[in-house]
């Protein structure tokens, strides 16, 4: 026992602070006596409480059964901090995947009558709040379906025609670019008869070996008018100028991205898409990605004022079942991993048990100077508190570096597979909520495992600990 009790420590915060100091010298005590032997007479600064606990001398007095208990709260908390960063990072990622390709609107017109585009643009923005309606943007769209072969192999891909000056203003497809150039207005103007600039996804473009400036074809099956089971077949030469990671497996393997003003003809509308628009639809983007959590409430909205003769989806439409699946995967597994947490705090208590058994006497002398039952317990309380702070404060930057690993190891490796997980990369997304709750949750469950050692070291008779002395 090498502290006396403090005098002045009359108010609340004071004797608490007190009481935390004399729970960290307890934690610290056997390393401060071998560091004192170690320096014997030796003059010098003597060393704080905080760096004597990183000093090798304290990890050995600690003894193994400590650095154990110690280092398994700090593995419980890092596999909790990152299994909850993979689950938001897959959550995050996706999301990202879906409303690049999307926008956070998709408004589609159900049958063929044709509308101005800027009556359209017009009576949209008016169904929006008088702050936003500067930043919402639009940008027009047309999906057909067709086929590609080549060597040996068929499958079916998706034809998106994007108008190239405002795309970029909706969709973050040019971010996503890795090889080659994105689309321009100069390649709505190719002639008849010659190759039509598109964008391929990495997947569709590897599995048929396009490279940069290589043709290709696509057949679009039309149907034939008059007639309801024939269809007419027209070819498509098309050029690869560049190439996109969509951050979704099935995107990557069935998108092809072109200028809209040849979907347009190809689809047999003649109408310039300046001027009016009769097949295909509307991406929207609203101005902020924060706003992506209030587009399902705009999608109802904008369905009933905009008719029943339109169509209004929001960027998780067809997601939904995952990304439910999703929030209830993240509380899954919290609560799973939260039992290495338990287990690791069961091993604490063991601990500080060990520690009331060990100092009787130093106990006892507490109790003769001045200190009553409730000071000792919260004492230990303290240390319980003390010991849960710093592992799970160690825990999440182990956790972190844990994370990026992850990512190394994903860029270096093919980890997951996309046709399970749906994902090329899977990012790691530290939130600051979900860590304090991690941190939090570990320090409560560690004081919890304190309260019957510390209830157990106030119980002790200080006669009986001072009786040998």
């Amino acid at each position: 026992m090498d502290a006396p009790v403090k005098k002045g420590a009359s108010t609340p915060w004071e004797r608490q602070r007190f009481l935390a100091q004399m729970a960290l010298r307890f934690l610290l005590q056997d390393a401060s006596h071998a560091e004192d032997a170690e320096q014997g007479s030796k003059p010098g600064k003597r060393r704080s409480a905080w760096s004597r606990l990183w000093r090798r001398e304290t990890w050995r007095a600690w003894g193994l059964p400590t650095v154990l208990s110690f280092l398994g709260l700090v593995v419980g908390v890092a596999s909790l901090s990152v299994a909850m960063a993979v689950v938001s990072g897959y959550e995050a990622t996706l999301r990202g995947a879906v409303v690049d390709l999307f926008g956070h609107l998709v408004i589609v017109k159900r049958d063929d009558s044709p509308i101005s585009r800027e009556r359209f643009e017009q009576k949209l923005r008016s169904t929006f709040p008088e702050a936003w309606r500067n930043e919402v943007k639009l940008t027009p769209f047309l999906t057909l379906e067709g086929i590609i072969v080549g060597d040996g192999k068929l499958s079916g891909v998706i034809l998106q025609g994007v108008e190239a000056t405002t795309v970029r203003d909706v969709l973050r497809i040019e971010g996503r670019k890795i090889k080659g150039r994105f689309l321009n207005s100069e390649d709505a103007d190719v002639a008849d008869g010659q190759p039509v600039p598109v964008m391929v996804g990495q997947a569709l473009a590897r599995r048929y070996a396009l490279d940069l400036d290589q043709e290709f074809r696509v057949v679009l099956p039309r149907p034939i008018e008059n007639e309801t089971s024939g269809f007419a077949s027209k070819v498509l030469r098309l050029k690869v100028v560049g190439w996109l990671d969509l951050g979704k497996a099935e995107f990557d393997e069935r998108n092809i991205m072109l200028p809209i003003e040849h979907a347009l003809r190809w689809s047999g509308v003649q109408m310039p898409i300046r001027e009016q628009m009769q097949l295909g639809g509307w991406r929207v983007h609203l101005g902020r990605d924060a706003r992506a959590d209030e587009a399902q409430a705009r999608a109802g909205e904008l369905a009933s004022t905009l008719g029943r003769n339109w169509s209004v989806m929001d960027w998780a439409e067809g997601n939904r079942n995952i990304f439910k699946a999703i929030q209830y995967e993240r509380v899954a597994i919290f609560f799973v991993i939260l039992v290495m947490v338990i287990a690791a705090a069961f091993n604490v208590a063991s601990n500080i048990f060990v520690g009331v058994l060990r100092r009787t006497h130093d106990i006892a002398t507490l109790r003769a100077i001045g200190l009553s039952q409730r000071d000792v317990e919260q004492m230990f309380r303290w240390q319980g508190l003390l010991f849960g702070a710093a592992g799970a404060a160690i825990g999440l930057i182990v956790g972190a570096l844990m994370g990026l690993a992850f990512l190394e190891i994903q860029k270096r490796f093919a980890l997951l597979p996309a046709d399970v997980y749906k994902l090329n990369f899977i990012g790691v997304h530290f939130s600051i909520g979900e860590a304090i709750l991690v941190w939090a949750s570990a320090v409560l469950i560690c004081w919890l495992a304190s309260l019957w050692p510390a209830r157990r070291a106030a119980r002790l008779d200080p006669v009986e600990g001072l009786r040998y002395d």
